[in-house]
């Protein structure tokens, strides 16, 4: 294992991609996301932003949709 690989975080970009497109397919699923999941936990930087955008969202309650976001 060389000195980069070492100091990557966990990441699972695809794992991250389905959390997302499961709130873009049920709005009601960030309720319970929401309780686990912080912008943090996220390594890709857009999706970061994106679950942002979906928490905002909720926490304003606008449905979250996909020309929303």
């Amino acid at each position: 294992m060389d000195s980069q690989t070492a100091t990557l975080p966990p990441q699972d970009i695809e794992a991250e991609k389905s959390v997302l497109s499961a709130i873009i397919m049920d709005s009601e699923a960030i309720i319970k996301i929401a309780e686990l999941l912080e912008p943090e936990h996220f390594y890709y930087p857009a999706h970061k932003d994106i679950y942002t955008a979906m928490v905002y969202l909720y926490t304003t309650r606008m449905k979250t949709m996909k020309f929303t976001l």
